[in-house]
Protein backbone atom coordinates (compact mmCIF):
# COMPACT_ATOMS: atom_id res chain seq x y z
CA UNK A 1 0.00 0.00 0.00
CA UNK A 2 2.88 2.37 0.83
CA UNK A 3 4.46 1.70 -2.57
CA UNK A 4 1.10 2.35 -4.23
CA UNK A 5 0.76 5.71 -2.46
CA UNK A 6 4.34 6.68 -3.26
CA UNK A 7 3.86 5.76 -6.93
CA UNK A 8 0.63 7.76 -7.04
CA UNK A 9 2.14 10.81 -5.36
CA UNK A 10 5.22 10.72 -7.59
CA UNK A 11 3.12 10.35 -10.73
CA UNK A 12 0.88 13.30 -9.84
CA UNK A 13 3.93 15.41 -8.93
CA UNK A 14 5.48 14.69 -12.32
CA UNK A 15 2.17 15.61 -13.98
CA UNK A 16 2.19 18.91 -12.11
CA UNK A 17 5.65 19.69 -13.46
CA UNK A 18 4.71 18.69 -17.01
CA UNK A 19 1.17 20.09 -17.19
CA UNK A 20 1.18 22.95 -14.73
CA UNK A 21 -1.14 23.28 -11.76
CA UNK A 22 -4.36 23.37 -13.79
CA UNK A 23 -3.40 20.41 -15.93
CA UNK A 24 -2.37 18.27 -12.97
CA UNK A 25 -5.59 19.20 -11.17
CA UNK A 26 -7.65 17.91 -14.06
CA UNK A 27 -5.61 14.73 -14.15
CA UNK A 28 -5.99 14.27 -10.40
CA UNK A 29 -9.77 14.51 -10.75
CA UNK A 30 -9.56 12.02 -13.60
CA UNK A 31 -7.44 9.78 -11.37
CA UNK A 32 -10.22 9.86 -8.75
CA UNK A 33 -12.80 9.07 -11.43
CA UNK A 34 -10.71 6.24 -12.85
CA UNK A 35 -11.94 3.66 -10.35
CA UNK A 36 -15.56 4.34 -11.37
CA UNK A 37 -15.65 6.30 -14.63
CA UNK A 38 -19.42 6.05 -14.98
CA UNK A 39 -19.61 8.39 -11.96
CA UNK A 40 -17.45 11.14 -13.46
CA UNK A 41 -20.40 13.57 -13.84
CA UNK A 42 -21.25 13.23 -10.13
CA UNK A 43 -17.64 13.72 -9.03
CA UNK A 44 -17.30 16.67 -11.37
CA UNK A 45 -20.51 18.18 -10.00
CA UNK A 46 -19.14 17.85 -6.46
CA UNK A 47 -15.89 19.55 -7.50
CA UNK A 48 -17.83 22.41 -9.04
CA UNK A 49 -19.94 22.79 -5.89
CA UNK A 50 -16.84 23.03 -3.74
CA UNK A 51 -15.41 25.60 -6.14
CA UNK A 52 -18.45 27.78 -5.54
CA UNK A 53 -20.18 27.32 -8.89
CA UNK A 54 -23.74 28.59 -8.93
CA UNK A 55 -26.62 26.15 -8.72
CA UNK A 56 -27.93 27.27 -12.10
CA UNK A 57 -26.31 25.21 -14.81
CA UNK A 58 -24.34 23.10 -12.36
CA UNK A 59 -25.40 19.81 -13.89
CA UNK A 60 -24.57 21.08 -17.38
CA UNK A 61 -21.16 22.34 -16.27
CA UNK A 62 -20.49 19.01 -14.56
CA UNK A 63 -21.42 17.09 -17.69
CA UNK A 64 -19.09 19.23 -19.78
CA UNK A 65 -16.27 18.79 -17.29
CA UNK A 66 -16.85 15.04 -17.13
CA UNK A 67 -16.69 14.77 -20.93
CA UNK A 68 -13.51 16.83 -20.95
CA UNK A 69 -11.99 14.45 -18.42
CA UNK A 70 -12.69 11.29 -20.42
CA UNK A 71 -9.41 11.30 -22.44
CA UNK A 72 -7.49 11.68 -19.17
CA UNK A 73 -9.50 9.04 -17.32
CA UNK A 74 -8.24 6.27 -19.59
CA UNK A 75 -4.64 7.27 -18.90
CA UNK A 76 -5.36 7.70 -15.20
CA UNK A 77 -6.81 4.23 -15.00
CA UNK A 78 -3.69 2.75 -16.55
CA UNK A 79 -1.58 4.75 -14.09
CA UNK A 80 -3.70 3.55 -11.16
CA UNK A 81 -3.45 -0.07 -12.30
CA UNK A 82 0.28 0.26 -12.86
CA UNK A 83 0.72 1.63 -9.35
CA UNK A 84 -1.29 -1.27 -7.96
CA UNK A 85 0.91 -3.76 -9.82
CA UNK A 86 4.02 -2.00 -8.49
CA UNK A 87 2.62 -2.10 -4.96
CA UNK A 88 1.87 -5.81 -5.27
CA UNK A 89 5.26 -6.53 -6.79
CA UNK A 90 3.69 -8.60 -9.57
CA UNK A 91 4.65 -8.30 -13.25
CA UNK A 92 2.15 -8.48 -16.05
CA UNK A 93 1.72 -12.04 -17.28
CA UNK A 94 3.70 -12.98 -20.34
CA UNK A 95 0.62 -13.96 -22.31
CA UNK A 96 -1.17 -10.69 -21.68
CA UNK A 97 1.95 -8.65 -22.37
CA UNK A 98 2.55 -10.46 -25.62
CA UNK A 99 -0.98 -10.43 -26.97
CA UNK A 100 -2.69 -7.52 -25.22
CA UNK A 101 -5.50 -9.98 -24.64
CA UNK A 102 -6.11 -13.46 -23.34
CA UNK A 103 -5.23 -15.92 -26.06
CA UNK A 104 -8.48 -15.66 -28.01
CA UNK A 105 -10.49 -17.54 -25.39
CA UNK A 106 -14.12 -16.81 -24.67
CA UNK A 107 -14.50 -14.28 -21.86
CA UNK A 108 -17.51 -13.18 -19.84
CA UNK A 109 -17.48 -9.73 -18.27
CA UNK A 110 -19.84 -10.38 -15.38
CA UNK A 111 -20.31 -6.72 -14.43
CA UNK A 112 -20.08 -3.95 -16.99
CA UNK A 113 -21.44 -0.46 -17.66
CA UNK A 114 -20.66 -0.22 -21.39
CA UNK A 115 -24.17 1.11 -22.08
CA UNK A 116 -22.93 4.39 -20.58
CA UNK A 117 -20.07 4.53 -23.07
CA UNK A 118 -19.64 3.24 -26.61
CA UNK A 119 -21.43 -0.07 -26.12
CA UNK A 120 -19.89 -3.31 -27.36
CA UNK A 121 -18.97 -2.08 -30.83
CA UNK A 122 -15.23 -2.02 -30.21
CA UNK A 123 -15.05 -5.26 -28.23
CA UNK A 124 -14.05 -8.58 -29.71
CA UNK A 125 -16.92 -10.95 -30.41
CA UNK A 126 -15.51 -13.46 -27.93
CA UNK A 127 -16.42 -11.13 -25.03
CA UNK A 128 -19.92 -11.54 -23.61
CA UNK A 129 -21.14 -9.44 -20.71
CA UNK A 130 -23.77 -8.54 -18.17
CA UNK A 131 -24.60 -4.84 -18.43
CA UNK A 132 -25.67 -3.15 -15.20
CA UNK A 133 -28.26 -0.42 -14.92
CA UNK A 134 -27.63 2.15 -12.19
CA UNK A 135 -30.94 4.11 -12.10
CA UNK A 136 -34.16 4.37 -14.12
CA UNK A 137 -32.67 6.96 -16.47
CA UNK A 138 -30.23 4.45 -17.98
CA UNK A 139 -32.47 1.37 -18.15
CA UNK A 140 -33.55 2.17 -21.72
CA UNK A 141 -29.90 2.09 -22.81
CA UNK A 142 -29.39 -1.30 -21.14
CA UNK A 143 -32.50 -2.66 -22.84
CA UNK A 144 -31.47 -1.31 -26.25
CA UNK A 145 -27.99 -2.80 -25.99
CA UNK A 146 -29.38 -6.21 -25.06
CA UNK A 147 -31.83 -6.08 -27.97
CA UNK A 148 -29.03 -5.20 -30.38
CA UNK A 149 -26.81 -8.06 -29.16
CA UNK A 150 -29.05 -10.99 -28.20
CA UNK A 151 -27.16 -13.86 -26.66
CA UNK A 152 -24.13 -11.70 -25.98
CA UNK A 153 -25.47 -9.07 -23.55
CA UNK A 154 -27.39 -9.96 -20.39
CA UNK A 155 -29.50 -6.95 -19.34
CA UNK A 156 -29.56 -6.04 -15.65
CA UNK A 157 -31.85 -3.43 -14.13
CA UNK A 158 -31.51 -1.83 -10.74
CA UNK A 159 -30.97 1.31 -8.68
CA UNK A 160 -27.39 1.71 -7.50
CA UNK A 161 -27.07 2.80 -3.83
CA UNK A 162 -25.45 6.06 -4.94
CA UNK A 163 -28.75 7.00 -6.60
CA UNK A 164 -31.15 5.54 -4.02
CA UNK A 165 -31.99 8.98 -2.61
CA UNK A 166 -33.35 10.01 -6.01
CA UNK A 167 -36.16 7.42 -5.87
CA UNK A 168 -36.57 7.03 -2.10
CA UNK A 169 -40.18 7.13 -0.92
CA UNK A 170 -41.69 5.26 -3.87
CA UNK A 171 -41.01 1.72 -2.63
CA UNK A 172 -44.68 0.89 -2.00
CA UNK A 173 -45.40 0.72 -5.71
CA UNK A 174 -45.76 2.79 -8.82
CA UNK A 175 -43.01 4.75 -10.50
CA UNK A 176 -39.63 3.08 -10.68
CA UNK A 177 -40.75 -0.10 -8.88
CA UNK A 178 -43.42 -0.89 -11.47
CA UNK A 179 -40.97 0.04 -14.24
CA UNK A 180 -38.38 -2.36 -12.84
CA UNK A 181 -40.93 -5.16 -12.56
CA UNK A 182 -42.10 -4.59 -16.14
CA UNK A 183 -38.57 -4.67 -17.56
CA UNK A 184 -37.74 -7.86 -15.69
CA UNK A 185 -40.96 -9.39 -17.04
CA UNK A 186 -39.97 -8.44 -20.60
CA UNK A 187 -36.55 -10.02 -20.14
CA UNK A 188 -36.83 -13.45 -18.49
CA UNK A 189 -33.03 -13.77 -18.32
CA UNK A 190 -32.46 -10.30 -16.86
CA UNK A 191 -30.82 -9.92 -13.47
CA UNK A 192 -31.40 -7.32 -10.75
CA UNK A 193 -28.41 -5.03 -10.51
CA UNK A 194 -26.54 -3.03 -9.70
CA UNK A 195 -28.04 -2.77 -6.22
CA UNK A 196 -26.69 -2.80 -2.69
CA UNK A 197 -25.43 -0.61 0.14
CA UNK A 198 -22.53 1.83 0.41
CA UNK A 199 -21.52 2.99 3.86
CA UNK A 200 -19.23 5.78 2.71
CA UNK A 201 -20.82 7.43 -0.33
CA UNK A 202 -22.18 10.94 0.25
CA UNK A 203 -24.20 12.17 -2.74
CA UNK A 204 -23.16 15.58 -4.09
CA UNK A 205 -25.07 18.36 -2.40
CA UNK A 206 -26.09 16.27 0.62
CA UNK A 207 -24.60 16.22 4.09
CA UNK A 208 -24.08 12.53 4.77
CA UNK A 209 -24.53 8.92 3.71
CA UNK A 210 -28.18 8.35 2.79
CA UNK A 211 -28.46 5.11 4.75
CA UNK A 212 -32.24 5.08 5.16
CA UNK A 213 -32.83 5.63 1.46
CA UNK A 214 -30.23 3.05 0.49
CA UNK A 215 -31.65 0.40 2.80
CA UNK A 216 -35.27 0.91 1.71
CA UNK A 217 -34.48 0.90 -2.00
CA UNK A 218 -32.12 -2.06 -1.67
CA UNK A 219 -34.59 -4.22 0.24
CA UNK A 220 -37.39 -3.41 -2.19
CA UNK A 221 -35.25 -4.60 -5.08
CA UNK A 222 -34.02 -7.64 -3.20
CA UNK A 223 -37.59 -8.69 -2.42
CA UNK A 224 -38.51 -8.31 -6.09
CA UNK A 225 -35.52 -10.44 -7.11
CA UNK A 226 -36.65 -13.19 -4.72
CA UNK A 227 -40.23 -12.97 -5.94
CA UNK A 228 -39.22 -13.25 -9.60
CA UNK A 229 -36.31 -15.61 -8.93
CA UNK A 230 -33.65 -13.42 -10.51
CA UNK A 231 -29.95 -13.29 -9.69
CA UNK A 232 -28.64 -10.18 -7.93
CA UNK A 233 -25.47 -8.22 -8.67
CA UNK A 234 -24.46 -6.58 -5.41
CA UNK A 235 -22.53 -3.40 -4.60
CA UNK A 236 -21.28 -3.49 -1.01
CA UNK A 237 -18.84 -0.97 0.48
CA UNK A 238 -18.35 -0.77 4.24
CA UNK A 239 -21.82 -2.22 4.77
CA UNK A 240 -21.40 -5.97 5.05
CA UNK A 241 -23.23 -6.17 8.39
CA UNK A 242 -26.21 -4.30 6.98
CA UNK A 243 -26.22 -6.49 3.87
CA UNK A 244 -26.21 -9.59 6.08
CA UNK A 245 -29.23 -8.21 7.95
CA UNK A 246 -31.10 -7.45 4.73
CA UNK A 247 -30.43 -10.89 3.31
CA UNK A 248 -31.70 -12.54 6.48
CA UNK A 249 -34.66 -10.16 6.81
CA UNK A 250 -36.32 -11.46 3.65
CA UNK A 251 -37.01 -14.78 5.42
CA UNK A 252 -38.16 -16.43 2.20
CA UNK A 253 -37.51 -20.11 1.47
CA UNK A 254 -36.90 -19.10 -2.13
CA UNK A 255 -33.27 -18.75 -3.07
CA UNK A 256 -31.59 -16.53 -5.62
CA UNK A 257 -27.88 -16.34 -6.42
CA UNK A 258 -26.13 -13.22 -5.16
CA UNK A 259 -22.93 -11.85 -6.68
CA UNK A 260 -20.69 -9.49 -4.71
CA UNK A 261 -19.06 -7.55 -7.51
CA UNK A 262 -15.51 -6.17 -7.17
CA UNK A 263 -15.48 -7.93 -3.81
CA UNK A 264 -13.42 -5.93 -1.32
CA UNK A 265 -13.96 -7.97 1.82
CA UNK A 266 -11.29 -9.86 3.70
CA UNK A 267 -10.97 -13.63 3.92
CA UNK A 268 -12.98 -13.66 7.16
CA UNK A 269 -15.91 -11.92 5.49
CA UNK A 270 -15.64 -14.28 2.54
CA UNK A 271 -15.86 -17.24 4.91
CA UNK A 272 -18.87 -15.74 6.72
CA UNK A 273 -20.74 -15.20 3.46
CA UNK A 274 -20.02 -18.73 2.29
CA UNK A 275 -21.40 -20.08 5.58
CA UNK A 276 -24.75 -18.30 5.31
CA UNK A 277 -27.59 -20.66 6.09
CA UNK A 278 -30.42 -21.41 3.63
CA UNK A 279 -33.72 -19.66 4.27
CA UNK A 280 -33.08 -16.19 2.92
CA UNK A 281 -32.45 -14.85 -0.58
CA UNK A 282 -29.07 -16.58 -0.68
CA UNK A 283 -27.21 -19.35 1.04
CA UNK A 284 -23.44 -19.77 0.96
CA UNK A 285 -23.71 -22.07 -2.03
CA UNK A 286 -25.51 -19.37 -4.02
CA UNK A 287 -22.98 -16.58 -3.51
CA UNK A 288 -20.46 -15.55 -6.15
CA UNK A 289 -17.55 -13.10 -5.99
CA UNK A 290 -16.27 -10.94 -8.84
CA UNK A 291 -12.97 -9.10 -9.23
CA UNK A 292 -12.01 -6.16 -11.46
CA UNK A 293 -8.69 -4.52 -12.24
CA UNK A 294 -10.26 -1.08 -11.81
CA UNK A 295 -11.12 -1.71 -8.15
CA UNK A 296 -9.39 -4.77 -6.76
CA UNK A 297 -5.82 -4.29 -7.91
CA UNK A 298 -5.53 -1.36 -5.52
CA UNK A 299 -5.55 -3.79 -2.58
CA UNK A 300 -2.65 -6.07 -1.62
CA UNK A 301 -5.13 -8.57 -0.10
CA UNK A 302 -6.81 -9.29 -3.44
CA UNK A 303 -4.76 -12.34 -4.43
CA UNK A 304 -5.19 -14.07 -1.08
CA UNK A 305 -8.95 -13.47 -1.14
CA UNK A 306 -9.25 -14.74 -4.72
CA UNK A 307 -7.30 -17.86 -3.82
CA UNK A 308 -9.82 -18.56 -1.04
CA UNK A 309 -12.91 -18.17 -3.24
CA UNK A 310 -14.29 -21.58 -4.28
CA UNK A 311 -13.33 -22.27 -7.89
CA UNK A 312 -16.97 -22.51 -8.97
CA UNK A 313 -17.85 -19.08 -7.45
CA UNK A 314 -15.26 -16.71 -8.91
CA UNK A 315 -16.17 -14.25 -11.67
CA UNK A 316 -14.23 -11.95 -14.00
CA UNK A 317 -15.44 -8.38 -14.49
CA UNK A 318 -14.38 -4.95 -15.77
CA UNK A 319 -16.84 -2.62 -13.95
CA UNK A 320 -16.17 -0.14 -16.76
CA UNK A 321 -18.15 1.86 -19.28
CA UNK A 322 -15.32 1.95 -21.79
CA UNK A 323 -13.55 2.72 -23.98
CA UNK A 324 -13.41 -0.76 -25.50
CA UNK A 325 -9.62 -0.92 -25.40
CA UNK A 326 -9.68 -0.37 -21.63
CA UNK A 327 -12.40 -2.98 -21.08
CA UNK A 328 -10.49 -5.50 -23.16
CA UNK A 329 -7.18 -4.73 -21.45
CA UNK A 330 -8.66 -4.82 -17.95
CA UNK A 331 -10.33 -8.18 -18.56
CA UNK A 332 -7.06 -9.62 -19.88
CA UNK A 333 -5.09 -8.23 -16.96
CA UNK A 334 -7.55 -9.44 -14.33
CA UNK A 335 -7.70 -12.84 -15.98
CA UNK A 336 -3.94 -13.11 -15.48
CA UNK A 337 -4.24 -12.14 -11.82
CA UNK A 338 -6.99 -14.71 -11.22
CA UNK A 339 -4.92 -17.38 -12.97
CA UNK A 340 -1.90 -16.54 -10.82
CA UNK A 341 -3.90 -16.55 -7.57
CA UNK A 342 -5.57 -19.85 -8.41
CA UNK A 343 -2.54 -21.59 -9.89
CA UNK A 344 -4.30 -21.94 -13.24
CA UNK A 345 -3.31 -21.22 -16.78
CA UNK A 346 -5.01 -18.18 -18.30
CA UNK A 347 -6.94 -20.51 -20.58
CA UNK A 348 -8.31 -22.39 -17.57
CA UNK A 349 -9.14 -19.12 -15.81
CA UNK A 350 -11.09 -17.99 -18.90
CA UNK A 351 -12.93 -21.29 -19.10
CA UNK A 352 -13.84 -21.43 -15.40
CA UNK A 353 -14.92 -17.78 -15.01
CA UNK A 354 -17.00 -17.93 -18.19
CA UNK A 355 -18.72 -21.14 -17.08
CA UNK A 356 -19.38 -19.61 -13.65
CA UNK A 357 -20.90 -16.47 -15.17
CA UNK A 358 -23.12 -18.46 -17.49
CA UNK A 359 -24.33 -20.51 -14.52
CA UNK A 360 -24.94 -17.42 -12.38
CA UNK A 361 -26.98 -15.73 -15.13
CA UNK A 362 -28.86 -18.97 -15.94
CA UNK A 363 -27.54 -19.12 -19.50
CA UNK A 364 -26.83 -22.85 -19.43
Amino acid sequence: MLRFRLCTALSLSLLSLCCGEAGSGRFETAFQCSAAPHLAPQLARRALSRAGAGRVGLHHQAALRARALQPLIAGARRLRTGCAWMAAGAPETAASAATGGSGGWQLFDAHSHVHLGEGVGGLEERVSMAVMGTRPQDWDAVEALAAAHPGRVVPCFGVHPWYAHEVFGEESGGGWVDDLRARLARHPRAAVGEIGLDGQWVPPGLDGVQSEAQRAVFETQLALAVELQRPVSMHCVKAYGEVFDSLRKQGSPAQVPVYFHSFGGKEGMLDSLLKMKPGGPASGGDIYFGFSAAVNLRSPKTRAVMAAVPDERILLESDLEGPSADVQADLAQMLGVIAEAKGWSEEEAARVTTANARRFYSLE
